[in-house]
């Protein structure tokens, strides 16, 4: 759960925005589920404790609500305890309240553009007092016309340069992407560009530090050859190992054969097929115990070092 600072301002002005009075109806059976991963015990106390104002354990119990865990599924429910999380001055509450609103599809057309009313509303309000999720989300919606919002690529890159200002590393990528090509009505800022590229890396940003290494390669491989090698190697250890493939080309090219092997034999672990043909290539000029030893340097790296190609190929949807 994110925290941001509380403004007991906004949460009025939410009230506002959403629902003067939302009808909780009739309450759902409370009632554990097969599904639900948290003991009635547990339950009982995140009852007790949202009861006492706890935003944390209010969110936490709507989410039970809205998504049908550990109770009967019960949207209208789940988004009146938001509300009340977001009136104790919570900006995670209503910034789920606008992801609510705005993924709801149910209903008449008038209810359904009715709630991507306040949706749109909410999300304006959290962007406008600095909530950096909100002000990515913002940009994307507008990068790609969605909400009910324009399509400009100009309010867009404004939206993710606020967003990274506020510290949200996915932002500062999708600005870095803008300016070092430009895209649409922007124009391209290659400086700028690198730099956000080189911030978000340096935040921990898996994809952007990938997209510096290639960057950097494509403007001087030479003078840059060096800091692209210790990119890809921190992307290799922290589990991205088809970069392994990369490495290998890139020591092959400079004849450490041995090592350039390490490297295709890693990004094979996690299968790469073009890493498995390249170091078979190279096999036939290696000694067989060489081969031996630098396999068991290859397991024991794979091991130390899980791989997680697959949540960065899902982070780069």
């Amino acid at each position: 759960m994110m925290h941001y600072s509380r403004n007991f301002m906004m949460a009025v002005a939410v009230s506002a925005l959403c629902f003067a009075t939302l009808a909780p109806g009739k309450a759902a059976a409370q009632e554990v589920i097969s599904t639900c991963l948290k003991d009635k015990e547990y339950l009982g106390k995140l009852e007790a404790n949202a009861s006492t104002g706890d935003v944390e354990a209010i969110i936490e119990l709507a989410d039970e609500h809205r998504l049908g865990l550990c109770y009967q599924l019960n949207v209208p429910k789940g988004e009146s305890l938001l509300k009340r999380a977001a009136d104790l001055g919570s900006m995670d509450a209503i910034y789920l309240l606008a992801q609510s609103f705005f993924s709801d599809r149910n209903g008449t057309r008038a209810r359904i553009a009715n709630r991507k009313d306040k949706s749109r509303d909410l999300y304006l309000h959290l962007g406008n007092n600095g909530y950096a999720p909100a002000q990515f989300d913002l940009g994307m919606f507008y990068l790609r016309g969605l909400n009910g919002f324009p399509r400009q690529s100009s309010v867009s890159l404004q939206w993710f340069e606020k967003a990274a200002q506020n510290g949200h590393m996915r932002a500062a990528r999708q600005a870095a992407i803008m300016r070092l090509r430009g895209h649409d009505t922007v124009k391209a800022d290659p400086l700028i560009g690198e730099q956000w590229l080189r911030g978000a890396a340096q935040g921990g940003d898996l994809v952007a530090t990938k997209l510096l290494a290639e960057y950097l390669l494509e403007q001087d491989a030479n003078k840059y050859l060096a800091e692209v090698i210790q990119l890809y190697e921190y992307l290799a250890k922290k589990g991205l190992h088809a970069v392994g493939v990369e490495l290998g080309t890139l020591y092959r090219d400079f004849n450490q054969p041995e090592t350039a092997y390490f490297w295709y034999k890693v990004a094979d672990a996690s299968g790469e097929r073009t890493a498995d043909a390249a170091a078979r290539k190279m096999e036939y000029r290696m000694e067989h115990q060489k081969i031996q030893g630098i396999m068991a340097r290859v397991n024991k790296f794979v091991e130390e070092n899980p791989s997680l190609n697959r949540l960065y190929n899902e982070d780069m949807r």
